[in-house]
């Protein structure tokens, strides 16, 4: 990155001078071009003092912000009611206004601001999607499971491929990923829960875990094309696990949540045909609990039967 090494070599460069060195220029050239370097020449930046009043709390007539800004050793004059600013070139931590207002800020000394109550008092408190969620986690932990939390990051072997799942092209892309990895936000829990499994495969059984967490999917409503939703997620590894006991789990939650549910024979590729029920609350679907699929097991290296569940936390 040419602009990182040139911003690098400025800095040092700087500090340099300010111990007494010289400094002088080197013309490099080759086949496409040919610059001086290092490049010392400042950067013009336009700061409005207004604004700088308004985020520091306190008015700071332009005149004021120009001596403020010598001070921190910009050279600064105004015209027009704009305050123009010549940015020295080993000031590489400047980047826009609000860097400059900083500045401002700190030569006129932080304790000098005066403190005050801001116009409109509030009481804060907690969302009611938290209030639902310190109940379940709570539930959950009475229940002897262990919370873990995953990453929400995930790709499309992990998040549909290892479950057998068909990709549905509800997950939001990561546009520029940095791995293979990460190349798309995860739309449930179950992958990371046997990702774990799959680390502690060898630690003493039953394993009970769960986590409380969102996940993204793609839905044209959503402010921004995706939408974010609270999803509960236990998990059982031991021998002797199955669909009764983790139904057990499914129905304390509920029950310490007030709801209601039925469940409805489902057939999904995760999980064993038969011994697999979606979580309705009268009408509406909000889960899905089952035995994993011996496949499904294989493929994250699980070598004992799995029971979990998935649900909405709204």
């Amino acid at each position: 990155d040419r602009t990182s090494v040139e911003r690098t070599l400025n800095v040092f460069v700087g500090s340099l001078a300010e111990l007494g060195a010289r400094i002088e220029t080197v013309r490099v050239a080759d086949t496409n071009e040919e610059l001086l370097t290092p490049n010392l020449e400042s950067r013009e930046s336009v700061l409005v003092s207004e604004h700088a009043s308004s985020l520091i709390g306190i008015d700071i007539p332009p005149d004021d912000c120009v001596r403020l800004l010598k001070k921190m050793r910009f050279d600064a004059f105004t015209s027009e009611e704009k305050i123009h600013v010549s940015i020295p070139p080993f000031r590489t931590d400047i980047m826009h206004e609000y860097d400059l207002i900083e500045d401002i800020a700190i030569a006129y000394g932080y304790h000098n601001i005066e403190p005050t109550l801001i116009p409109t008092m509030t009481i804060g408190a907690q969302r009611p999607l938290e209030r639902t969620s310190a109940r379940l986690r709570n539930c959950m932990l009475g229940l002897g499971f262990l919370e873990v939390v995953t990453t929400l990051l995930s790709n499309p072997q992990k998040n549909y491929g290892l479950l057998q799942r068909e990709d549905d092209n509800r997950a939001p892309k990561i546009e520029n990923p940095s791995t293979v990895e990460h190349t798309i936000l995860r739309t449930h829990l179950i992958s990371g829960l046997l990702e774990m499994f799959k680390i502690n495969r060898t630690r003493k059984m039953p394993q009970k875990t769960f986590e409380l967490g969102d996940v993204s999917l793609i839905e044209e409503k959503g402010e921004t094309g995706t939408v974010d939703r609270r999803i509960l997620a236990g998990a059982i590894m031991d021998p002797k696990t199955g669909f009764s006991e983790i139904k057990s789990c499914v129905a304390a939650v509920m029950k310490e949540t007030g709801r209601d549910f039925n469940l409805r024979p489902e057939n999904d590729p995760s999980f064993i045909k038969g011994r697999c029920a979606g979580i309705y609350l009268k009408d509406s679907k909000i889960g899905i609990l089952g035995e994993i699929h011996p496949q499904v097991l294989e493929n994250f290296e699980i070598v004992q039967p799995v029971s979990l569940f998935h649900m909405a936390a709204e």
